[in-house]
């Protein structure tokens, strides 16, 4: 199996972009919880510490625990913006021939 990492400044500054706006839906959910359910909070979810859902309902349910955006996480997910990793099984292709295909696919 082959692996190609490739770095993109344009993938970046889009990962860069669409996480603010996911952000800042989990901002307005931590300010505002019983205005969201878990269908709504998709993606924003994952950046709040203690958030709990009633699984019949989906709505937001306290668990006595103050909701915190995951600050780690935003950290740690940052670290890869920009990032492709490419795994292949055509092991009888060469790095520059994944590389050039993916230069021009426009990635």
């Amino acid at each position: 199996m082959t692996q190609v990492a490739i770095y993109s400044e344009k993938y970046a500054a889009k990962a860069k972009r669409d996480r603010y706006a996911v952000v800042e839906k989990a901002r307005q959910l931590i300010s505002c919880p019983s205005k969201y359910a878990k269908s709504t909070s998709y993606g924003a979810a994952k950046y709040i510490k203690n958030l709990a859902f009633d699984p019949k309902t989906g709505e937001v349910i306290s668990t006595g625990k103050k909701l915190l955006l995951d600050e780690e996480r935003l950290i740690e997910e940052e670290r890869f913006d920009g990032y492709y990793v490419v795994v292949t099984s055509e092991l009888d292709k060469g790095d520059f021939c994944f590389v050039h295909l993916l230069y021009i696919s426009g990635i």
